[in-house]
């Protein structure tokens, strides 16, 4: 039990400072590096919508002009708008600011979001009764420290919303992450999940052509290849980030990531199927999904890494069933030291463009960590409990 303290302890005061490094980073931006910032495109959408031209929010010339409002017109970064018409929608209330101003205030919104998703599944994770609190909000803590909660402030990116309800905003915001979670929910076969996803989905699309009409609608659909120009395939950190920043641009590199994401929806569908027989593996299952759901996302970068901090928390909270009261055990210092990897690993990546191996380690590590639930809730979980999970001594 000592150990496990000294654990938490070490771990509340780890996060505690990374989250104060974030902080530290995002407040010593100047305006001018704030105006480098991907909140620009969602703040010019915004100030296009509010002044009644929706329909030609993704217009090109119409974001150049804002651009050149705002200064930023000579920069790459964040030049297109790409994320669905609700997202400019949502951004317009922050967008009758400043722009330097509303990009502050935006970015504490997704911070607070994030907050609030973690706090919610330290609350309603599956937690051991002889779990003590400190644990628990070690665990939440390391969760929110993560890299991609860092890109969400710096970046003023939506994924603090995708990170509150992840199917729900994903169809909002984030529609490309969605592919494996679809895939998990149909082979979960929940008529009244199933049901709302699709009402969600309808009134998305009913919502978009009200707000900005079937032009903007139709704009949507062509907008994500436009993020090419500022986001290159090698950037990228699901599939497509792995293959292209291995290979050179080719049929070979195509043929590879359609392979792979079609191999990710898969094998979400059968973690969604396996959950529906065992519901005790369905934390692990619904992670899993999460996780091949970002690898066979086209288009991933650090931030979106953000909507996996309340599943660490849940996993961690249903390895805690593994051993006796008081004990750690091996897959719940995994899921931790995973973590912990991953967002050293997303540090390396960001923006990183090179091509040759072993390309980007983020989707390494994705792969890895989506491989362990296949392998838990598909049948190697007696096995991981006879081999893997020992006590680590309470001292």
């Amino acid at each position: 039990m000592r150990n496990r303290r000294l654990l938490a302890i070490l771990m509340i005061a780890l996060s505690a400072l990374m989250l104060l490094r974030f902080v530290e980073v995002w407040g010593v931006l100047s305006p001018s590096q704030v105006r480098t910032s991907d909140y620009t495109s969602s703040y010019v959408a915004a100030q296009s919508w509010r002044s009644g031209d929706g329909a030609h929010i993704y217009d090109r010339a119409t974001q150049l002009a804002g651009h050149q409002a705002l200064g930023t017109a000579t920069t790459a970064q964040g030049l297109s708008y790409v994320n669905p018409p609700l997202s400019a929608v949502i951004a317009a209330p922050f967008s009758l600011l400043g722009y330097v101003a509303s990009y502050r205030v935006f970015a504490v919104f997704q911070f607070l979001l994030v907050l609030a998703a973690v706090v919610l599944a330290v609350r309603i994770a599956p937690w051991p009764r002889s779990t003590p609190r400190l644990a628990r909000l070690a665990v939440g803590m390391l969760a929110l420290a993560g890299t991609g909660t860092g890109e969400i402030l710096l970046q003023a990116q939506w994924d603090g919303i995708a990170a509150l309800a992840l199917a729900l905003a994903f169809g909002i915001t984030k529609p490309h992450l969605v592919f494996g979670l679809v895939a998990f929910l149909i082979a979960r076969g929940q008529r009244r999940a199933l049901a709302g996803a699709v009402a969600a989905t309808g009134a998305m699309v009913v919502a978009s052509l009200l707000l900005v009409g079937v032009h903007g609608t139709l704009a949507f659909i062509s907008a994500p290849g436009n993020s090419i120009e500022v986001s290159p395939l090698p950037t990228m950190l699901g599939f497509t980030g792995l293959v292209y920043s291995n290979l050179q641009q080719g049929l070979a590199a195509q043929a590879l990531s359609a392979l792979g994401g079609a191999l990710a929806v898969a094998l979400a569908a059968t973690l969604g199927s396996v959950s529906r027989r065992h519901p005790d593996r369905l934390e692990y299952a619904l992670g899993g999904a999460v996780l091949l759901s970002l690898l066979c996302a086209p288009h991933l970068l650090v931030h979106d890494l953000v909507v996996l901090a309340p599943v660490l928390v849940w996993c961690v909270a249903r390895a805690g069933h593994s051993l006796r009261d008081g004990a750690t055990s091996w897959a719940e210092l995994g899921l931790v030291g995973g973590w912990i990897a991953l967002s050293y690993a997303a540090l390396i990546d960001v923006g990183n463009g090179t091509v040759g191996a072993p390309g980007r380690f983020v989707p390494w590590l994705l792969l890895v960590g989506a491989g362990a639930a296949v392998y838990v809730c598909c049948g190697g979980r007696r096995a991981i409990h006879r081999r893997l999970e020992p006590a680590i001594s309470a001292g």
